[in-house]
């Protein structure tokens, strides 16, 4: 049961990353969209607006799945709760 935890642990983590890795993307991809005034890349920031917004509704499930099912140490609490 403790390793599935972990593994579970580890890909909220690794989701989490690539979440921030595509809003760190559309933040640069905005002001570039801004300072060029292209539409076209607005457009691909509004698209990866939704992968972004279905990483954040996963990770949200993944979380309260993790709470509810496992019983995780003070110190997954905290890193669990700070995803959220």
């Amino acid at each position: 049961m403790e390793r599935h935890f972990v593994q579970e642990l580890e890909a909220l983590k690794t989701n989490i990353i690539r979440m921030a890795s595509m809003v760190e993307e559309s933040m640069a991809d905005s002001l570039k969209a801004v300072l060029e005034r292209s539409p076209e890349i607005a457009r691909k920031v509004i698209e990866r607006e939704q992968r972004v917004n279905s990483f954040e509704l996963d990770n949200d499930n993944a979380i309260v799945d993790l709470l509810a099912l496992q019983q995780p140490v003070a110190s997954d609490v905290r890193l669990i709760l700070a995803a959220l």
